[in-house]
Formats: structure tokens, C-alpha cells, sequence
């Protein structure tokens, strides 16, 4: 009646996954995971990153599985002479 059909596969090939590592992003004030996990070709720059655990936020950049922390220096009080 409805004649037969065959079951057709289609494999798609992402990479060699020895070559793409990711890691997890780790806090950089109580160092526990975040949601955050990062591939080898991963690149950011002035990401806000928040930890869940300590519920803060830190800027860090990020290159080749690298991660470096932005400090920022605290606003200082202008006094002005009176």
C-alpha cells in the first residue's frame, strides 16, 4: 500500500572533542564554580561575572582558557578647599 522506505542516518561531525576543552569558570573571591564554563576559542573582555555562592560580581577578561581578573580601583572623595 504505502510501499517501504529505508531509514536514513546523517552523522554530522563537530571536531575532534580532544581539541575543544572547556572548563569551568571559577570565582575569583571564593573559588566555587560559576554557571559559566568557557571553550579554548572562548575570548571576552570586561565580562561581568557573578557568583551565585558569594553574590558577588567581578569584571574578568578571558583568552585562551586564561583568565585575569579586572580590578578596579575604589572612587575616591574629592575634598575641595573651603
Amino acid at each position: 500500500m504505502w510501499g517501504s522506505f529505508e531509514e536514513t542516518k546523517i552523522e554530522i561531525v563537530l571536531g575532534d572533542n580532544s581539541l575543544n576543552k572547556n572548563e569551568w569558570v571559577r570565582c575569583p573571591i571564593c573559588q566555587n564554580k560559576t554557571r559559566l564554563q568557557i571553550r579554548e576559542d572562548t575570548e571576552l573582555k570586561n565580562f561581568p561575572l557573578y557568583c551565585p555562592k558569594c553574590k558577588q560580581e567581578s569584571l574578568i577578561d578571558v583568552k585562551n582558557l586564561k583568565i585575569a581578573v579586572i580590578t578596579e580601583p575604589d572612587a575616591l572623595t574629592l575634598i575641595l578647599p573651603a
